[in-house]
C-alpha cells in the first residue's frame, strides 16, 4: 500500500461547486459558426434563461456547470438557428395553386386569392401553419414580407404563441393607376398608408417578449411612389426599424421600374436615399455592375430565394450574379419565399440550391461551397434583420436559438470531419431536425412542435380549402387570357 511504502495521504482536494444553469446540451458535435468557425467534436452548450453561459468542449463544460436540465446529446449536431429571410406568412392556402404564370399574372393570381379569400382566422392559421414547418425545420426566426394592413394582428398573435422570432413588414402600396400590370389597388392616400404603417410599429415592435420586430414595406418597385419610399426610410430611423422589398426580381420588373420612375430599382432606390443597412431586398437576380457598386457602398442586405427564382422562372440562380455580390462582400441572406412561389418552408433545401444551382448556372463546381450557404442561412440571415449581436452562431451571450440534428440517419454517413458540413448541404433536409430552441425555451421536441397544436391546426385550415380552390378555379376562369402588359 502507499502507506507501508513511506507515502502519506495529503489533505483530500475540495470541489469547486459547479455553477447552476437551466439546460446543459452535452456530446454534441457542434457547428458553433463564431468568428473562427469552429466545430466541437464532443461539445456542451450552457443556456440560463434566454441567453448561451458557455460553449466549449463537454469534459470542461460538465466540470463547471449543472443544469437543471441536461440534454444527453450523442449522435447530435447542433447548430444556430436558421433565419428565413425572405417569406409572405398569409401564403398557406395559396400552396400549390398559383404556378406556371410569369411575373404579373402569377402576381395578380395571388393577390386576388388572398385578398379576396383571408379574412383574420385563415390568416392567423396560415401564420401558425408555415411557423410549425419552419420550426420542424430548424427555422427560428422569419422576415414576413408582407404582412396585410387590416390583418396585422393575426400574425402578430399567431407568432407570438409559437415563440418564434419574427419581422412582419407591413405592405405599403400607393401607385396603382389604371395600369394594366398593376397587382394591387388602392383607394388610400400615401399620408394615410403612411400613418397607419407608423402605427403599427410604434404598436408592435418589440412585441412577443422582443422576439417580434415592426418593419415597413414598399412591397414591389413600380407600385410604391417616391414620396413613400423616402418617408418610409424617415419613419424606419425614428423607430430604429427596418425596411423589407422586393427588387430586381426579373427583367419584367426591372422595365416596370425604369418606365415608371426613369430608373432602375437600386438606381432609384440610392436616388431616394432608401438604399442602406435598413433595406432588405429579396430577390435581386437582374443587377447592373453600377448597382452592385452601390449596393456594396451603401451596405444594403439581400435575401437571395433559389428555390421560389427557379420555380418561378425569375432568373436569380441562371441570370443573377449573387455569387460575386457574396464575393465582394455584399451580405448574402437566404429565404424560402411563400408558399405560392417557393412552396416548401425547409431552409436546408433553399441552402442546397444555394450551393449547387450558381455551379450548375456558371459552370463552376467550386463558385459555392457548403461553408458559404450556411453562413447565408445563419449569420448574414441575423446581420440583414438586425440581430447579428443577438443570434445566427452559438456564442457566450447570444440568445439560445438551437437547434439540434439526429446524425444517426443514412443523410450524414460516412460521418467525418471531412464529410460533416458536406453531407449537411448537399444530403440533409429539415427532416434531420430533432429539437429546436428559441431564447432557451424548447419549442420542437422529437420532431414535434410544443407549442401549439400541429393537428388542430391543420384540421381547422382545412375547413379553408374548398374556399380557395374556388378562387383559384374562378380566376384562371375570368383571367388566365388576358394581356396584362397591356
Amino acid at each position: 500500500t502507499l502507506k507501508s511504502l513511506g507515502f502519506r495521504a495529503g489533505p483530500e482536494r475540495s470541489r469547486m461547486p459547479k455553477t447552476k444553469v437551466d439546460r446543459l446540451i452535452k456530446h454534441a458535435v457542434i457547428i458553433t459558426m463564431n468568428k473562427n468557425r469552429e466545430v466541437l467534436w464532443d461539445g456542451a452548450i450552457a443556456l440560463r434563461a434566454k441567453r448561451i453561459v458557455d460553449v466549449g468542449p463537454s469534459s470542461s463544460l460538465i466540470r463547471k456547470y449543472e443544469g437543471k436540465i441536461e440534454i444527453e446529446a450523442r449522435q447530435k449536431l447542433v447548430l444556430p438557428g436558421l433565419v428565413n429571410a425572405h417569406n409572405h406568412m398569409f401564403g398557406a392556402l395559396c400552396r400549390g395553386l398559383v404556378n406556371d404564370h410569369p411575373l404579373i399574372p402569377w402576381l395578380k393570381k395571388k393577390v386576388y386569392l388572398t385578398s379576396t379569400g383571408l379574412d383574420e382566422e385563415s390568416y392567423y392559421l396560415s401564420t401558425l401553419l408555415l411557423g410549425i414547418e419552419m420550426l420542424k425545420t430548424g427555422t427560428t426566426c422569419v422576415v414576413d414580407c408582407g404582412t396585410m394592413p387590416g390583418l396585422e394582428g393575426s400574425a402578430v398573435r399567431a407568432i407570438d404563441e409559437l415563440g418564434m422570432k419574427a419581422v412582419l413588414a407591413r405592405t405599403m402600396v400607393d401607385s396603382t393607376g389604371d395600369d394594366p400590370s398593376q397587382p394591387y389597388r388602392t383607394s388610400q392616400t400615401t399620408r394615410k398608408i403612411l400613418r397607419d404603417s407608423e402605427r403599427f410599429v410604434q404598436k408592435h415592435h418589440g412585441d412577443a417578449q422582443g422576439r417580434i420586430q415592426a418593419w415597413f414595406c414598399p412591397i414591389q418597385t413600380w407600385c410604391s411612389s417616391d414620396p413613400l419610399c423616402k418617408k418610409t426610410l424617415r419613419l424606419a430611423e425614428r423607430y430604429d426599424s427596418g425596411v423589407a422589398t422586393h427588387a430586381s426580381v426579373d427583367r419584367v420588373e426591372v422595365e416596370l421600374c425604369r418606365e415608371r420612375f426613369g430608373y432602375t430599382p437600386i438606381e432609384r432606390f440610392h436616388r431616394l436615399g432608401v438604399l442602406g443597412p435598413r433595406l432588405l431586398a429579396a430577390h435581386m437576380g437582374w443587377v447592373t455592375d453600377k448597382e452592385i457598386d452601390l449596393i456594396l457602398e451603401r451596405g444594403a442586405h439581400i435575401a437571395h430565394c433559389p428555390g421560389s427564382s427557379m420555380k418561378c422562372a425569375s432568373g436569380a440562380v441562371t441570370h443573377g450574379r449573387i455569387p460575386l455580390m457574396g464575393a465582394l462582400g455584399a451580405n448574402i441572406a437566404l429565404g424560402t419565399d411563400g408558399p405560392a412561389a417557393g412552396n416548401y418552408q425547409d431552409m436546408f433545401r433553399v441552402m442546397y440550391l444555394g450551393a449547387v444551382g450558381h455551379k450548375e448556372a456558371h459552370l463552376d463546381s467550386r463558385a459555392i461551397p457548403p461553408e458559404t450557404v450556411l453562413e447565408w442561412g445563419t449569420l448574414n440571415g441575423a446581420k440583414a434583420v438586425g440581430w447579428g449581436d443577438q443570434t445566427g452562431s452559438l456564442e457566450k451571450g447570444k440568445r439560445a436559438d438551437v437547434v439540434l440534428l439526429n446524425l444517426k440517419r443514412p443523410e450524414f454517413i460516412p460521418l467525418h470531419s471531412d464529410t460533416l458540413l458536406p453531407n449537411l448541404i448537399y444530403a440533409a433536409t429539415g427532416g434531420c431536425v430533432e429539437t429546436v430552441l428559441v431564447d432557451g425555451r424548447i419549442l420542437v421536441e422529437d420532431g414535434r412542435v410544443t407549442t401549439v397544436d400541429e393537428d388542430e391546426v391543420i384540421h381547422r385550415i382545412s375547413h379553408f380549402t374548398d374556399r380557395f380552390i374556388g378562387l383559384a378555379r374562378d380566376w384562371e376562369r375570368k383571367y388566365a387570357n388576358e394581356n396584362f402588359m397591356g
